[in-house]
């Protein structure tokens, strides 16, 4: 027994969902401590659409300007704090279990994987900050967030598939 927990370790998926995962607290309590600070028990509070559906600029106290279909509009800081949040939760998950069976596997060096982890890392930091901030950070490094990110999963895949496919059944 103590064979097989020694041979599931996964060191270097361990080390970035330990990294990502206090990336993502720090989202998490930016929202509720902005949340809490404005009164509001979900979402954004409601403003979000109407800010949306008016398509002009909008004085809200504490606003954030943002290119929106062409047009630019303002979104509440809380509304992209949530909505930074939410873009590391939807991709997170995914990228650690692909890369947590890419180490289970075996199949690449540790190096490679730690490259891959340190990518994903610096894209969602780089399209966090970005959307966060949009007047501190080029609207390129959220593009780039969003690219890297499709890459790697997309290597991650890739990599799974061809790891299945190369490895002898038993």
């Amino acid at each position: 027994m103590a064979a097989l927990i020694e041979s599931t370790t996964l060191p270097v998926t361990a080390l970035y969902a330990g990294l990502l995962s206090i990336i993502f607290a720090y989202l998490a309590l930016r929202v509720g401590l902005t949340r809490a600070s404005n009164g509001v028990m979900h979402g954004d509070g409601g403003k979000q659409d109407m800010v949306r559906k008016a398509r002009v600029s909008v004085l809200l106290a504490d606003t954030v300007s943002m290119h929106d279909l062409g047009h630019r509009v303002r979104f509440t800081r809380l509304f992209v704090f949530v909505q930074a949040q939410g873009n590391l939760a939807e991709y997170l998950p995914v990228f650690l279990i692909l890369l947590a069976l890419l180490e289970l596997n075996k199949g690449l060096s540790s190096y490679f994987l730690h490259l891959l982890g340190i990518l994903f890392t610096v894209a969602r930091i780089s399209h966090a900050a970005q959307l966060s901030f949009p007047d501190s950070f080029p609207k390129q490094c959220r593009e780039f967030g969003f690219l890297a990110t499709a890459a790697i999963l997309s290597t991650l895949g890739l990599l799974n598939l061809i790891s299945y496919f190369t490895t002898p059944k038993h």
